[in-house]
């Protein structure tokens, strides 16, 4: 064997959420932030709320622009990337996002496995040379217009701006439940947390779906709480079918983004409104999802 000791990293079988948070470095930055913020209170007085909120969303936002530049790759393989980035490119191309492999039509004449002639992530071609990917269409739509304009590299731009786009609207989610400057504060601590998650990062430097999985997730639940706190009946019902809209698109990017769809009964209990309103609600919403999947 390798004859390497694993005690060290068996120590801790399940995460372990106090010690990054004492660590010097962890200790220092909390310190300098406390201390900008109470030099922000002393000289701002209430607006130091907001623009601490504002100064969040944009660092956060610059740190993360600034990584993408540096770390987005020159081209992907692997399934789902690959996959994602060739269905883009073939929709520009070709008009389907079908992509053509020769080879697995003279291994089906010759009686040889095809598996091993297309690349990993698509299906076999059930007749001709032409084959389906297992993943879902909707990413690549989305990727098609960037593919459009400036080709693969542009294409790979796709995820970071979607970050950008579920900072944002993570950002609007937040302030809704807040009130006065608080929201400026709260908007901006979600924007800076969602784009200074590592797992975020890492999985939008790349062409992946989950960027716009959860701009769409965020955009699905703040429509629904603007449907439940709409002063007029026609705006519940607009906003209702504007987070079932959002809903249909989440899942023709990703599927498992589906049970989102509990969070819509939380329309049933919109408060100080009629029940008649909130089952209007409701169908509403699932008008929109209907209308996006189909």
């Amino acid at each position: 064997g390798l004859v390497v000791d694993l005690a060290a990293y068996q120590a801790f079988p399940y995460p372990d959420p106090a010690s990054p948070w004492f660590s010097p470095s962890a200790l220092a930055l909390a310190g300098a932030a406390g201390t900008g913020l109470l030099a922000l209170r002393r000289t701002y007085g209430r607006r130091a709320s907001a623009l601490t909120g504002l100064g969040l969303a944009a660092v956060g936002a610059g740190a993360f622009l600034w990584t993408a530049a540096a770390h987005l790759p020159a081209g992907v393989t692997a399934s789902d990337p690959y996959c994602y980035l060739q269905m883009a490119a073939d929709l520009v191309e070709r008009g389907t996002p079908l992509h053509p492999f020769p080879l697995a039509t003279w291994v089906q004449g010759h009686g040889l496995p095809t598996w091993p002639a297309v690349h990993v992530g698509y299906h076999p071609p059930a007749a001709g040379e032409w084959a389906p990917t297992v993943w879902p269409i909707g990413w690549p739509l989305l990727l098609a217009p960037l593919y459009a304009l400036g080709g693969e590299a542009a294409a790979h731009w796709g995820a970071p701006l979607w970050l950008l786009g579920a900072g944002v609207l993570t950002g609007l989610l937040a302030a809704e439940g807040r009130s006065g400057t608080q929201r400026v504060l709260a908007g901006g601590l979600a924007a800076f947390l969602v784009l200074t998650s590592a797992e975020a990062i890492l999985r939008s430097l790349l062409p992946l779906a989950d960027a716009a999985a959860m701009a769409l997730a965020a955009l699905t639940l703040f429509c629904l709480m603007r449907s439940t706190r709409a002063t007029t009946s026609r705006r519940a019902l607009a906003w209702a079918a504007a987070g079932g809209l959002a809903l249909g698109l989440d899942y023709w990017v990703r599927h498992p983004q589906a049970p989102l769809a509990l969070a819509s009964l939380g329309l049933l209990a919109a408060p100080g409104q009629a029940r008649g309103r909130r089952w209007r609600a409701l169908a509403a919403c699932a008008g929109g999802a209907l209308l996006a999947v189909l």
